[in-house]
């Protein structure tokens, strides 16, 4: 008779149950790391300038390219963190003296590891690059170039990009991003060390005089600077599991309990829950709609007292 009072204490204590709910968030950041890279100046890293330019130069500068990388670190993100929509925002802050190409600019996935540096300077912008510091030719750590000049689309960057967006004057653009792209990020929040961020680069780099310069996250003005909107959901924390009874006889003991869908259930035993310790019984238990299941200690023992609780986890 003991038995059954302590066990029952025990199961009274879990009685509560909140419904189980995701929760959408939002999350704005600004680059943890961009650059720019120029083949006009291609030993020169410009990682401090305020703006950085994306596009191909006139023809007095021999219609040369440059490429800006953007990477976003997104460990911010809580664990479980699904992400449902994302934009980013990126500002011109300079064109062309006198007008210039209007052009279609791509996000393409950079694949392969590269470093931000700390060079800035006058027109064009940066200095000469140091160890460890991305260019034209090198994509920083360890003097490693890109397999070629600028970087090769399938091995440095994805050939197709992410998102797309016409760039005209000066002003704020958003690429947005679809079902397909959205899974290449969360696959970066999955998988941190994948996430290599993006080459925003003209789609028409053929074309002279479509150079943009962009606001960086070195910018002096917030504003200007280059910013990533997610909307995500918080995977659910479940909440204790509402007990509804214990039976003993017959043997072995039964807990019912009301359960949720898409929660993991485990029944847990303990022979002195102040001593914190507590064992499993067997594996976990999940359900489809939320329902009224049981699980059963069908382990016997020797002990007087066995107190159980039910664990639930997402």
């Amino acid at each position: 008779m003991t038995r059954r009072v302590e066990v029952l204490r025990i199961a009274v204590s879990w009685l509560s149950m909140a419904l189980i709910k995701s929760v959408a968030s939002t999350l704005s950041l600004e680059p943890s790391a961009d650059v720019a890279i120029l083949e006009y100046r291609p030993d020169f890293n410009l990682g401090a300038q305020d703006d950085l330019p994306a596009g191909t130069l006139g023809v007095l500068a021999g219609t040369t390219r440059s490429r800006v990388l953007l990477r976003f670190d997104l460990t911010p993100l809580p664990s479980g963190a699904r992400v449902t929509s994302a934009s980013l925002r990126v500002t011109v802050t300079r064109t062309p003296d006198e007008g210039g190409a209007n052009s279609q600019f791509g996000l393409h996935r950079v694949l392969r590891p590269w470093s931000e540096g700390t060079q800035r300077g006058g027109p064009p912008g940066g200095a000469l690059a140091q160890t460890d510091e991305c260019t034209w030719f090198l994509r920083g750590p360890a003097f490693e170039p890109w397999a070629i000049p600028g970087g090769e689309p399938g091995v440095d960057y994805a050939d197709d990009p992410s998102s797309t967006e016409r760039i005209l004057g000066r002003g704020a653009y958003e690429f947005e991003f679809g079902p397909v792209e959205l899974a290449e990020i969360q696959a970066w929040i999955d998988r941190p060390d994948t996430n290599f961020g993006w080459m925003l680069k003209t789609q028409s780099e053929q074309v002279p005089r479509s150079a943009r310069r962009f606001g960086s996250r070195e910018n002096s003005d917030p504003g200007l600077r280059p910013r990533l909107n997610l909307v995500f959901s918080e995977a659910p924390t479940p909440d204790a599991p509402v007990l509804l009874g214990l039976e003993l006889d017959p043997a072995p003991p039964k807990v019912h309990f009301r359960a949720q869908p898409g929660i993991r259930y485990t029944l847990e035993f303990s022979e002195d829950p102040a001593a914190r310790t507590w064992r499993a019984l067997g594996p976990a238990l999940t359900t489809n709609a939320t329902s009224i299941v049981t699980l059963t200690d069908s382990t016997p023992s020797a002990s007087l007292h066995r107190f159980y609780r039910v664990e639930a986890s997402p």
